[in-house]
């Protein structure tokens, strides 16, 4: 990686910003106090606010104060944080950061966008487009299919990179199955299923409920964790109420960890129909938790049928149920299909090597070079 004397990084992001972004930030938030890594960091909200577990050990954030969905209004708010900040190089996450960052005139300082989201609305489209106009606009995404998007909607592949999350192994194996069971009012001999958040028409959880309610015919003690908060997990609390037992899905609160929900439950079912990100997957395969999954194109980035999880077409409850019949009745299978999935996740998702690309991207930047120069992708060989 390129030396780096002294930097000052800005982290910008809005109200947009989901829970396991927050866990990548952190982690780059954490890495300067930890390492002799030369960066400084501060960090701007432009409406949204740090999760209570991650705001004792973040910089205090500054705050535009009220939030929005037009980047013209934080426009002048960015210009003073500049001046006041005197950063080096500006990381937004998210579109309406970047784009605002931009429009800010950032005084030939680089701009650093990270894109999570699988599937850009079309306004968000225009808008970042609009913002690379005359001057690149490098962009990180935790997936081959977030890159894939972005280049088909007219983004430069040479301005797009791939950059995997980071997952904390030590915060995965400090969740305990027990502590976490009791917590959630769970029983510790029950079958517990988890799906993937946040809960989105894409990601498929409907599909999971109701292969839940087929497997409960089997097993009348099953419970499906349905974690993360979106307009589609309170669409699906309304859809299960009208069920013979709504008891059997639990719609955590928020404020809990995913890691813990992971340390509580026996199968993860990633059910998606569609564009996903598969941030949380990568979690999941650290957590040594066997995954039964749609084999849509971005997860099948990571998961390979039989070989690191059970797979099989989208929009198929009766196989999703099926695919996890087996796992139940076959434990050497679910052994190996966890190990290989945890093997691999300490490859693909090493929390230093994330860090890394991210310095190693910022040191390119600073020194005129392209941002994703000497940045490969950890999960090729997969």
């Amino acid at each position: 990686m390129a030396a780096i004397s002294k930097m000052r990084v800005l982290h910008l992001f809005d109200d947009r910003m989901e829970l396991l972004d927050f866990e990548t930030l952190g982690q780059l938030l954490q890495a300067p106090r930890s390492s002799s890594s030369g960066i400084e960091v501060q960090v701007g909200a432009l409406g949204g606010r740090v999760p209570a577990r991650f705001a004792a050990s973040w910089p205090r954030p500054h705050r535009l104060g009220f939030p929005t969905r037009v980047p013209l209004m934080a426009v002048a708010w960015i210009r003073r944080l500049l001046r006041d900040t005197r950063c080096d190089l500006i990381h937004a996450w998210g579109v309406l950061p970047a784009v605002a960052a931009r429009l800010a005139g950032l005084g030939g300082r680089p701009l650093l966008a990270t894109i999570t989201h699988p599937l850009l609305e079309v306004r968000d489209n225009k808008w970042l487009l609009s913002a690379r106009r005359n001057v690149p606009l490098p962009v990180a995404c935790p997936t081959g299919a977030i890159r894939r998007d972005l280049v088909e909607k007219g983004h430069p592949p040479a301005d797009v990179g791939i950059i995997r999350p980071g997952v904390d192994f030590g915060r995965v194996r400090a969740a305990k199955r027990i502590a976490q069971r009791e917590r959630l009012g769970l029983d510790p001999e029950q079958s517990v299923l988890v799906t993937c958040p946040p809960p989105s028409r894409e990601g498929g959880q409907y599909y999971a409920i109701w292969a839940a309610a087929l497997l409960e015919q089997i097993r009348r003690d099953l419970r499906l964790i349905v974690p993360g908060d979106s307009k589609e997990q309170r669409r699906l609390q309304r859809f299960v109420r009208g069920f013979a037992k709504p008891h059997l899905y639990l719609f955590p609160d928020p404020s809990i960890d995913f890691v813990d929900l992971l340390a509580a439950a026996d199968v993860c079912v990633a059910a998606a129909i569609g564009p996903v990100s598969t941030v949380a997957l990568a979690w999941v395969m650290a957590a040594n938790l066997p995954i039964v999954a749609s084999a849509v194109p971005a997860v099948a980035e990571l998961l390979v049928h039989n070989h690191n999880a059970l797979l099989c077409r989208a929009r198929q409850p009766k196989l999703l149920a099926a695919r996890i019949r087996q796992l139940w009745r076959d434990d050497r299978l679910a052994y190996r299909l966890k190990d290989t999935a945890r093997g691999q996740a300490y490859e693909v998702f090493s929390r230093q090597r994330m860090l890394q690309q991210y310095q190693q991207a910022y040191a390119n930047l600073l020194a005129g070079k392209p941002a994703f120069e000497q940045i490969t992708d950890a999960a090729v060989n997969l």
